[in-house]
């Protein structure tokens, strides 16, 4: 796995949200495997994760997708976040994902 190629596999393909998640899947990245997110993290140049290394590898990877693709995945998250009103998304990821939407 070479975060260059599923980047440019992403680039290549019609995403949705249900398509990014296949293509995670794909590339073997699941919360079920986590040793292959390790690894797109070291090709990141992460060797230990903390909140300002999770924070670069979400912009980096959030900066490549198409504005059509940020608008399904801010329906989604905003969608399931009704459905779960004792988990409130924080503030600041919210206000993201509206802008997303807009």
């Amino acid at each position: 796995m070479n975060f260059e190629e599923m980047k440019k596999f992403l680039e290549s393909t019609g995403l949705n949200a249900e398509s990014i998640s296949k293509i995670m899947a794909d590339f073997g990245i699941s919360p079920e495997n986590m040793d292959k997110a390790k690894e797109l993290l070291e090709q990141f140049g992460i060797k230990e994760v903390d909140q300002k290394s999770l924070e670069d590898v979400m912009k980096s990877f959030v900066d490549i997708l198409p504005p059509e693709v940020k608008k399904q995945v801010s329906q989604l998250a905003l969608e399931f976040e009704k459905f779960y009103p004792d988990m409130p998304m924080p503030e600041d990821i919210k206000k993201l994902l509206e802008k997303w939407n807009s």
